[in-house]
């Protein structure tokens, strides 16, 4: 079943069409738009192997992690932290005042709050182009970095397009129940426009600072150069990363995808895609 959605003359929804329901549960608010993806057309076989595989993957992910939550803020403990003081008037003249930051032990503040959203392209060219298969390394990449960040306490979302968009995994629900989604269904034209405008709709009512969208995809799309310009005048942190020769080709200048912030793999399947990944995100993000 798939919400039927008012949109403005922006193609944004509008504030009535967003309210509770079955389609897509979110621990923190509720938040339904858009559909669950179709279980019947997705490969549970595929799904489990790409997130055993993932499971494996992510432990590479670290220097990713720490480019998405920030560094620690780092300090002192106060006297109220240690529970400790020195009474003043026991201390030599030359100490009175400072003794107590003696005491002090030093002390990591919490990372900054962020939320990633993976857009995955989940349309019939994700099939191959001649005997390149794209949805299998898409689908890895996608669980390998939503399951690091899970581990991190990151909060994170899946959703797939195609002709539209639907909701794999949504903020606050657990990737191993959704492990039999990680897989594609090869359905359907690419209208990544509607992924974006979804993924904006959940991620603007993200309470965290920082907020960071992924687009994986394989290049087959119209030019949507304005759509992520203008999600990153927002506040959003939009990365492209792109895979297979066609999306070389497309990453030209002048062709749709010539953006600053793009990550490239164009072989995903004749490389170690986690080392890979990890080490060209880390570049640009």
């Amino acid at each position: 079943e798939e919400l039927q959605v008012e949109r403005d003359e922006n193609g944004a929804p509008t504030e009535e069409t967003i309210g509770e329901g079955d389609l897509a549960s979110d621990s923190g608010g509720g938040l339904n738009l858009g559909r669950r993806s179709d279980e019947n057309y997705i490969d549970k076989t595929d799904g489990a192997e790409n997130y055993e595989w993932a499971r494996h993957a992510c432990a590479q992910a670290g220097p990713l992690v720490n480019a998405l939550r920030g560094e620690a803020r780092r300090g002192y403990s106060t006297p109220r932290d240690t529970g400790s003081r020195i009474a003043q008037r026991q201390v030599v003249p030359f100490l009175l005042g400072s003794t107590n930051n003696i005491l002090r032990r030093r002390i990591s503040q919490p990372h900054n709050g962020t939320s990633v959203l993976f857009l995955v392209d989940d349309s019939g060219s994700m099939a191959g182009h001649g005997l390149e298969n794209l949805a299998k390394p898409a689908w890895r990449g996608a669980a390998m970095l939503a399951m690091a960040c899970e581990r991190a306490k990151i909060r994170s979302m899946i959703v797939r397009y195609s002709d539209a968009a639907a909701i794999d995994k949504a903020f606050g629900d657990p990737l191993v129940k959704q492990r039999e989604r990680m897989a594609g269904g090869y359905e359907g034209g690419t209208d990544l426009g509607a992924g974006i405008r979804l993924a904006q709709t959940y991620l603007e009512r993200e309470t965290n600072p920082r907020r960071v969208l992924l687009i994986l995809c394989d290049g087959c799309t119209y030019d949507e150069r304005s759509t992520i310009h203008k999600m990153r005048q927002s506040g959003i942190e939009t990365y492209p990363v792109l895979f297979g020769e066609y999306a070389m080709e497309m990453s030209v200048k002048n062709r749709c995808w010539d953006i600053d912030g793009c990550v490239k793999i164009p072989n995903p399947n004749q490389t170690n895609l986690g080392a890979e990944l990890i080490t060209k995100m880390v570049t640009v993000i």
